[in-house]
């Protein structure tokens, strides 16, 4: 019963910082919009279509380079975002592992 609480506590969790980590990635998006227009178009174009579509092969590798630091307010959502995508995917493993965990465990004592 405990384990189902925790469970759904993390469960919460997880949700709650995919929900404020699509946020920074739209305040990121937008500023670099606003900002940095090329490098915008850079990020957001694939193949033959426009910029303005999400490419996450091209937005996840920028998240953790060096490109732009030199401007605050993108190391700051670069930063954020990096941390609280950090928490989510520690969120996902405590969801799967720790149940698969307890449930060997209490095999093991019966």
């Amino acid at each position: 019963m405990i384990i189902s609480v925790i469970v759904l506590i993390v469960s919460l969790f997880v949700v709650l910082v995919g929900i404020v980590t699509f946020v920074y990635n739209l305040k990121l998006y937008f500023y670099l919009k606003k900002t940095n227009i090329e490098r915008w178009e850079e990020l957001t174009t694939i193949d033959k279509f426009g910029p303005g579509l999400s490419n996450p092969s091209r937005w996840i590798p920028y998240l953790y380079n060096d490109v732009d630091e030199n401007d605050r307010q993108i190391l700051f959502y670069k930063k954020t975002i990096r941390f609280l995508l950090f928490c989510f995917l520690a969120g996902l493993l405590f969801i799967f592992i720790i149940p698969i965990i307890l449930f060997m465990v209490t095999k093991l004592i019966l």
